[in-house]
């Protein structure tokens, strides 16, 4: 683990990621971090964006990340995320009729309860979107 650090990716129904990596770029609540080996011990919620994933090898992964927790300890980072999409599978007009769905449903909503989850999906699926259209996906 001398070139690395463990990263490990957790959703509900899966780990999505777990294997070694030379960094870790998360969008925490305060903009975005680098994490790399030997990061001092940090705990930050995360917010929807893009997560980048460097490799040993020295490629680069992108991802879709909907928002969660970021641990690190002992070079070893543990995303909890609420969902993560590899930008190469993300379907662009599924995401873009989401967008439409939530602008739609902004208009409509009536409680605050109700506005927060419909602006927490656009900017779910606006990410999306984005990451789709930058890894080639039309």
């Amino acid at each position: 683990m001398d070139s690395g650090f463990r990263l490990s990716v957790i959703t509900q129904e899966e780990t999505v990621v777990d294997r070694v990596v030379a960094s870790v770029t998360a969008p925490g609540t305060e903009g975005y971090l680098g994490i790399w080996r030997d990061h001092a011990p940090l705990v930050t919620a995360l917010m929807p964006g893009t997560l980048t994933v460097r490799e040993t090898d020295g490629t680069t992964k992108l991802f879709a990340l909907s928002g969660g927790f970021l641990e690190v300890s002992r070079n070893v980072v543990t995303i909890l995320a609420d969902a993560l999409e590899l930008a190469s599978e993300i379907d662009p007009e599924r995401a873009q009729r989401s967008i439409n769905r939530a602008n739609e449903r902004l208009n409509e909503t009536a409680t605050e309860l109700e506005l927060g989850r419909v602006q927490e999906a656009l900017k779910r699926n606006q990410v999306r979107l984005k990451l789709a259209k930058k890894s080639g996906r039309k």
